[in-house]
């Protein structure tokens, strides 16, 4: 809609409103003021600026023809338009001369909007036209260009006021005299001819520049139009407008000049020069970049000799630089050269369109093929780089990290753009392993470092970095930065601490073996001895009690023994087919009363586990110490949780290495246990030391604890793992290899209540205190005994009286000749010979050295007399009646 100001002279307003509403319809939008008197048409015309004033004819208190005159000498330009009912032909002609632009009937409304806009066009031409008249009399009066008219002679006949601006001479002065005399004598020749051309053409136009001669002396250049009118009776002479061009003409010299050095600058340049005009016509060209002249630039099309691929986007970009003046861009494509190869081209295009010294699109290209194939190269390294695992990055001298390929992604967490111009150890909060100068010193003077170092990822984990840095240098030679590529040797250092703690583990248990091993012999003295005698008195006795207690803490003793052996490994184990889940159920209501109210056990067993080979008694103390300390980590009066959960897991070859030492455990199948505690969890320095013997984070505690739940594993051939953080609880995952039968076992002998016996048995046995301990017993149950203390002076003895000896109690480990060889003499000797093994170590491990090879039975050091005489007898029997059948 059209805004429109409008002075309506109308007493009705139903009709004023059919006046606006047609408006309206015409697309119109009136800001309309409505009158019905003179004196408020007169205040109205003072107080506004009308687009349109439209009047009806017969208002009672409005005189239209007065009105009329009263528009026109406020020189108001706006139509004035009569919308009335039927007037009379000679009201209308009244009208009409007053200065009306025309009358509308009332019921002929629809012609107002026509004649509105053919009276608006009519003003518009009426403005243009009085504009233009203004114009070109201002220009008359006022023109900055010398007039002067001329016979053929070039006597000066008038001269308009602006020739004393250039000549210096008063109008009145030139009169009279002849204008070649003002022109400089050097150029009067040439002057002289062209105006004899320009007498003898009427009508010709001659234009020319000349020097001429100032009032003052100064030469001046000036441009003239010469125009013969001589033949016109109204001018009667030749027009010559002339103009001051000294300073123009200076300035074309500059521009010469400065042309002349532009030109030596592109043709000098290292850099290709292009000058286009709007539609990429070639106006200049710099140095032959591409092997072309300048002739042969110029006059051609920029963008013929771009690659077809690229040409579309690069004329899309020079459309848009026509539309912005001043603006530049750069853009890379190919482009032809001479000898037709395609060289790839950095170009930045200006637009110097409105620059009036430039006048053109300036586009200064260079060939960058060679740094378009370094790049492609690093980009093509780049590749290469983001195919390594370790993380590589590029760093400034300043610690600026300005690469980071897809390894660092993967292992920071942070990606290229946003690991890109950030300081990498403020980044990846860096821990070095001396002071950073002390490095970057190093670096400098060696041109390499490597060692390790401990970065933080994104999601503040400490990973441990072997760490590689080279120096790069730039083309002069100095430190530009340095190449950092590092290698997560976390897990490697994982399993180089917990392959420390299995050797430091595997140390204490050779030790705690061979302390078990001595301390179950000096055991069998005392408990021997002390059985003997306790056997040889009376109850009422006064020593009796004496010696009681003497066995009881020997027995004690010989449980830390066990315990040790446990720790070692080599426990004493009776094994059987378990599952391990019934196991657990079995001892959950023992474990919850010895576990403290506030602590809840939950269980999650699985079924139909497959068995796995493991001393039920064993088992149930690893269940037991497990579980109790997993209860006593949890705060008293803190409600928490003790969860047992068994399942079967599959161990490949890759998870076997992955989360277990080498050689702990190989791949197949297992049954897992694990118990998970709520309570207060371990650090890792505890975690460290946590299966050390005598180890406790209890005030109280005291003896083995998990250093015999880890032997008691190992024992089984299982593996054990503890995941723990402070304040987040711990888990015990144990693994035991799962066998598809039951594993088959030796039942024992039963033991005869009569322990008397007879016969000549041969007691082997370095140790004095144990051949007297057996000498004794066996003496006093009726055999007849020949103690040796080692494996050589047995078999001379063997050897005279191999056929009278009725049984061998033969020591497993002595100096000199072992117990397995000297059994092995002695089948030579005699196939039959029975033999009772007798060890410090446990049965397992000390009868699969025996295996097949027909032991009559097997003894564990410490024991009684009575135990001991057992064993013989039990053997006895066996051996004879295995000879009987």
């Amino acid at each position: 809609m059209s805004r429109l100001q409008l002075l309506l002279i109308e007493d009705s307003q139903e009709d004023a409103d059919l006046i606006l509403r047609e408006l309206a319809r015409g697309g119109y939008e009136p800001d309309c003021r409505r009158v019905e008197t003179n004196a408020a048409i007169a205040a109205a015309l003072d107080s506004g600026k009308w687009d349109l004033i439209i009047s009806d004819f017969f208002v009672p208190q409005v005189a239209v023809i007065e009105t009329l005159a009263l528009v026109r000498r406020r020189g108001l330009d706006a139509p004035f338009l009569v919308v009335s009912s039927k007037m009379s032909d000679e009201d209308a002609v009244s009208v009409m001369r007053a200065g009306a632009d025309d009358i509308i009937g009332k019921d002929k409304l629809w012609r107002l909007v026509p004649a509105l806009e053919r009276e608006f066009d009519e003003t518009r031409l009426r403005r243009e036209h009085r504009h233009i008249s203004q114009r070109f009399r201002a220009l008359f009066e006022h023109n900055i260009d010398a007039i002067c008219l001329i016979d053929a002679s070039a006597t000066i006949l008038s001269a308009s006021p602006s020739t004393e601006q250039v000549l210096g001479y008063k109008p009145e002065e030139l009169v009279g005299r002849n204008g070649l005399h003002l022109v400089y004598l050097e150029d009067r020749p040439l002057i002289e001819k062209r105006l004899r051309m320009l007498v003898e053409n009427p009508r010709l136009h001659i234009t020319i520049q000349t020097r001429v001669q100032h009032e003052n002396g100064d030469i001046r250049w000036v441009e003239a139009v010469g125009t013969n009118l001589l033949a016109d009776h109204e001018v009667g002479s030749i027009v010559v407008n002339f103009r001051d061009i000294t300073e123009q003409k200076q300035a074309e010299q500059k521009l010469i000049a400065s042309e002349r050095r532009f030109r030596a600058l592109i043709e000098n340049s290292s850099d290709g020069v292009l000058l286009l005009n709007a539609d990429g016509t070639i106006l200049l060209a710099g140095p032959p970049i591409l092997g072309y002249q300048n002739q042969e630039w110029v006059g051609r099309k920029g963008f013929d000799l771009i690659h077809p691929d690229d040409r579309p986007p690069v004329l899309a970009q020079f459309s848009d630089i026509i539309t912005r003046p001043g603006d530049a861009v750069t853009s890379h494509y190919r482009a032809r050269n001479r000898v037709g190869s395609w060289r790839w081209i950095e170009a930045v295009t200006k637009n110097l369109i409105e620059d009036p010294d430039v006048q053109a699109i300036v586009v200064n290209y260079r060939d960058i093929t060679g740094r378009k194939r370094t790049e492609e190269d690093l980009r093509q390294q780049a590749q290469l780089l983001d195919l390594a695992h370790d993380a590589i990055m590029a760093i400034r001298l300043d610690g600026t990290i300005e690469f980071w390929n897809r390894g660092a992604e993967q292992m920071y967490g942070w990606s290229r753009d946003e690991a890109i111009g950030k300081i990498s150890h403020a980044l990846l909060r860096t821990e070095f392993p001396e002071p950073l100068g002390d490095l970057e010193a190093k670096l400098e003077k060696q041109g390499h470092w490597e060692g390790q170092l401990v970065h933080t990822t994104r999601a503040s984990s400490r990973l441990a970095m072997m760490s590689r840095w080279a120096l790069r240098r730039d083309a002069s030679g100095q430190p530009s930065g340095f190449l950092e590529i590092d290698t997560d040797i976390t897990e490697r250092k994982r399993f180089e601490a917990e392959m420390l703690q299995t050797q430091k583990l595997e140390s204490l248990g050779v030790l705690a073996g061979g302390v078990a091993h001595d301390f179950n012999n000096l055991l069998t003295g005392i408990l021997g001895n002390a059985s003997l005698a306790l056997d040889r008195l009376p109850d009422r006795n006064p020593v009796y009690s004496m010696l009681n207690e003497i066995v009881r803490a020997g027995q004690r003793a010989a449980d830390l023994t066990r315990q040790l052996l446990a720790y070692a490994g080599k426990g004493r184990f009776i094994t059987h087919a378990l599952d391990l889940s019934e196991v657990v159920r079995e001892i959950s209501v023992l474990i919850q009363a010895s576990i403290p109210k506030n602590v809840q056990l939950r269980l999650e067993l699985a079924q139909d586990l497959p068995a796995v080979e493991a001393d039920p008694g064993q088992f149930q103390q690893v269940i037991m110490n497990l579980v109790i300390n997993g209860a006593e980590a949890i705060a008293p009066g803190q409600a928490g949780t003790v969860l047992v959960t068994t399942a079967v897991q599959h161990i490949d070859y890759a998870h076997a290495d992955t989360h277990f030492a080498a050689g702990q455990i190989g791949p197949g199948d297992y049954v897992r246990l694990e118990v998970q505690d709520t309570g207060v969890g371990m650090d890792a320095a505890t975690q460290l030391k946590i299966f050390d013997p005598f180890f406790s984070t209890k005030f109280s505690g005291r003896g083995l604890g998990l250093s015999a739940v880890l032997g008691i594993v190992r024992g089984h051939k299982g593996a054990l793992r503890l995941y723990s953080r402070p304040g987040k609880g711990s888990t015990f995952q144990i693994l035991f290899p799962a066998v598809s039968k039951p594993a088959e076992r030796s039942a024992e002998a039963s033991l005869p209540d009569d322990l008397e016996g007879s016969g000549l048995v041969l007691v082997v046995d370095d140790e004095a205190s144990v051949r007297d301990v057996a000498t004794n017993t066996l003496e006093r149950y009726g055999y007849t005994v020949i103690p040796v203390e080692n494996g050589k002076g047995a078999i001379e003895v063997f050897k005279q009286r191999s056929g009278e000896v009725t049984m061998v109690l033969l020591d497993l480990t002595m100096p000199v000749l072992s117990g397995e060889e000297t059994l092995r003499q002695m089948q030579a000797i005699r196939a039959d010979v029975p033999v009772l093994l007798s060890s410090g170590f446990n049965e397992v491990e000390a009868v699969q050295r025996f295996v097949g090879k027909g032991l009559a039975g097997f003894i564990q050091k410490p024991y009684t007399a009575a135990t001991l005489a057992q064993k013989v007898k039990a053997a006895i029997i066996s051996h004879r009646s295995d000879g009987a059948n």
